[in-house]
């Protein structure tokens, strides 16, 4: 039941104006609610959240790790909400989340779903970057 005259936003191949600005708006309320979510669970990390510190210690991970990785997603978190800089944002804790995070093979589940949609948002905000000016 495809309309012509109604533009999808998964439509790739669509160059209609409706369209690429549907897409758009979907793009930019992705990195903005990626923004908020690592630039929160970042200053989290750096300044109050101790129970998340005891699953980086019980994974076997040094203390600097947090710290390190909730800087990380501070900066990315707040470059994330910068429609320029979104696409190195997203590379950069998608380095971090694969390096230091995401280890499904640890058992515990409720991490990996989280961390994979983590994945997910990341990913579609660098599926098609914005066009160079």
């Amino acid at each position: 039941m495809n309309d012509p005259d109604i533009p999808s936003l998964f439509d790739v191949t669509s160059s209609s104006p409706t369209s690429k600005a549907a897409r758009m708006r979907l793009k930019s309320t992705v990195g903005l609610l990626a923004g908020l979510l690592f630039a929160s669970a970042g200053s989290l990390k750096l300044f109050s959240f101790k129970p998340f510190a005891e699953y980086y210690e019980r994974w076997g991970q040094p203390h600097w790790v947090f710290y390190a990785s909730g800087a990380v997603e501070l900066i990315a978190g707040v470059a994330l909400l910068v429609p320029a800089l979104r696409v190195r944002a997203a590379r950069t804790l998608l380095t971090a989340i694969f390096l230091v995070c995401w280890q499904p093979w640890r058992g515990d589940f409720s991490f990996v779903v989280a961390q994979t949609i983590s994945i997910v948002m990341l990913l579609s905000l660098m599926w098609s970057p914005p066009a160079r000016k």
